[in-house]
């Protein structure tokens, strides 16, 4: 399992740095108040299709942020709790514990592998 020490592709890199940056709070609240003062300049835009969309598109990257935001926490969250087991566990393979920064091919790969070694052990039992 030689890849599992490979470096990540560049874009595997680019969307992991990209989910951290703005799955911060300070950019989330950065975003809100951006949406609170456009929705407070809508009178002054006669409310128009142009600030509708606008404003539509906002909410929606605005929800999008706090979705993010939450499933990031939860995933970290899972991943300390399950690296801890790993550690607490005698005989686990400690070298999935940074599994998440490999990039599709190398998961994919990985999983075959491990579909494969549980095929084996099913037509073994």
């Amino acid at each position: 399992m030689a890849y599992i020490r490979e470096r990540p592709s560049r874009f595997t890199q680019l969307s992991q740095a990209a989910a951290r940056w703005t799955s911060r709070s300070r950019v989330l609240f950065g975003v809100l108040a951006a949406v609170i003062m456009a929705g407070l300049a809508g009178p002054h835009f006669d409310y128009s299709s142009g600030w509708q969309l606008i404003m539509s598109t906002a909410v929606t990257i605005v929800t999008f942020l706090i979705v993010q935001t939450s499933q990031n926490r939860a995933v970290t969250a899972m991943q300390i709790k399950l690296d801890e087991l790993l550690k607490a566990v005698e005989g686990a393979k400690d070298r999935l514990a940074e599994i998440e920064e490999l990039d599709e091919e190398q998961l994919e790969r990985l999983h075959r592998e491990y579909q494969a070694n549980a095929s084996s052990q099913r037509s073994e039992d």
